[in-house]
């Protein structure tokens, strides 16, 4: 997680888990080795998609690991690292239903342990699935739960780790929720974790001028330097001059890996494409 904060490009955590799977190959550690290909699928789900997390997807087992990882209370670390990277590729990929399948299995397991920290998370997330489906009266007890546990044990992070997505969902509990009244404890624990959201998503952009926005914007759309300097009125040198900017403000050395720190940073949502009249 701090890696992944740190360097959004994500080579810092992948750097990360490539020397916690020598250590867990060189000293036969099979639950560290495993924990790790959970953990590197999360951060590969931080980036833009690609074929590489369909694959390692395969390497883990999917549904058929975790289902044999349900059978093995004791090895609940990596039932609930892979239930949720599970989840999440199921509902990028718009797999909502296989999502809500291996949620339900990790509260599951959650509730049988008593694990009440895992259990937020989980029902937080499962919120989260129930909300992109329209389900949103469903999946209001679910995130109400969630969030009597960070009022109870100020772990913000069960929340707060859904990122912007989450945004929505506390919004709509806020609006819906009738135990969600204003001045209560419950509103006033969202509207905190939608402020700690909004830092988290502003305080990267204030970094970025508005012209470096509107060049990400175009170079998200996938435009060359040449398309870009034409839409923007610019030289190509000067195109060069932000995009080595934003190389370095996004500690990226490549377009895929500053395109993949900008969407964890939030900046494709702010930076619209410029209106321009020279298409």
């Amino acid at each position: 997680m701090l890696a992944r904060q740190h360097d959004r490009s994500g080579r810092a955590a992948l750097d990360l888990l490539d020397h916690i799977d020598r250590i867990a190959h060189a000293r036969h550690l099979g639950r560290l080795a495993d924990l790790a290909l959970a953990w590197r699928l999360h951060v590969l789900l931080d980036q833009p998609p690609s074929p590489a997390i369909d694959a390692l997807v395969a390497r883990t087992g999917d549904e058929a690991r975790f289902a044999h990882a349900l059978s093995q209370p004791q090895v609940w670390r990596f039932l609930a690292a892979l239930g949720f990277a599970l989840a999440r590729w199921h509902r990028l990929g718009g797999r909502t239903r296989a999502a809500l399948a291996v949620l339900q299995g990790v509260e599951a397991a959650c509730m049988l342990a008593d694990n009440q920290v895992h259990l937020a998370r989980v029902r937080a997330r499962i919120a989260l699935v129930l909300h992109d489906r329209g389900e949103s009266a469903v999946a209001l007890p679910y995130l109400r739960h969630a969030l009597q546990h960070v009022v109870s044990t100020q772990a913000w992070q069960c929340v707060l780790e859904l990122g912007v997505p989450g945004k929505a969902l506390l919004r709509m509990a806020r609006q819906r929720d009738p135990q969600a009244a204003p001045n209560t404890t419950l509103a006033m624990t969202i509207q905190a974790l939608l402020d700690k959201l909004r830092h988290d998503q502003d305080s990267g952009a204030d970094l970025f001028s508005e012209r470096e926005l509107e060049v990400l914007a175009l170079l998200a759309q996938g435009d060359a330097n040449k398309q870009i300097a034409r839409r923007l009125a610019l030289s190509e040198n000067t195109v060069k001059f932000h995009l080595k900017n934003l190389y370095r403000k996004l500690e990226a050395g490549t377009r895929e890996a500053a395109l993949a720190s900008a969407l964890q940073r939030g900046l494709l949502q702010r930076a619209a494409p410029p209106d321009c009249a020279l298409e």
